[in-house]
């Protein structure tokens, strides 16, 4: 699997938010450390629902480009899926049959470093990536960067 990614070439990278997502903010109202949560962003959905409705959002906005995924999404049939629509996913380096020896940490530096040079962001829901990226967009002023954030994004 590799990325698709041009040297020079702009690209499309979306968070999306798996994992303890899924345990612990979809679907239904949780209390985690007092806090209650009640997601219903894209990053609750199946992965063909992103598929679709991330596919309709590139064509609204007229965005042809490579996509990277930023996900912590664990499932090989999820990202194979991702892939078969053209996607790819920082993560689904670890599924190569190679060993690259990249732990959690080294996929989730890469998932940001993608974000960052990406030319188009897009991001769903609640996450302590979109207060970091807010505040490296603020910082480094990239005037050029285009960001989408829906935090009830669906069909």
């Amino acid at each position: 699997m590799e990325l698709g990614i041009v040297a020079g070439k702009s690209f499309v990278t979306m968070h999306w938010r798996r994992g303890d997502q899924l345990q612990l903010r979809c679907n239904e109202t949780t209390t985690f450390k007092h806090i209650i949560f009640n997601d219903t962003s894209l990053n609750c959905h199946s992965v063909q629902e992103f598929i679709n409705v991330t596919q309709a959002l590139l064509y609204r906005e007229n965005i042809s480009a490579s996509v990277i995924v930023s996900t912590n999404e664990e499932s090989y049939e999820q990202h194979m899926q991702l892939h078969e629509a053209g996607y790819r996913t920082i993560s689904s380096l670890k599924f190569k049959s190679i060993n690259l020896a990249l732990n959690t940490l080294d996929l989730f530096m890469l998932d940001l470093v993608a974000m960052m040079e990406s030319k188009w962001l897009f991001e769903w829901g609640s996450s302590g990536v979109h207060d970091f990226m807010n505040d490296y967009l603020g910082r480094n002023k990239i005037p050029d960067k285009v960001t989408y954030l829906d935090n009830n994004l669906h069909t």
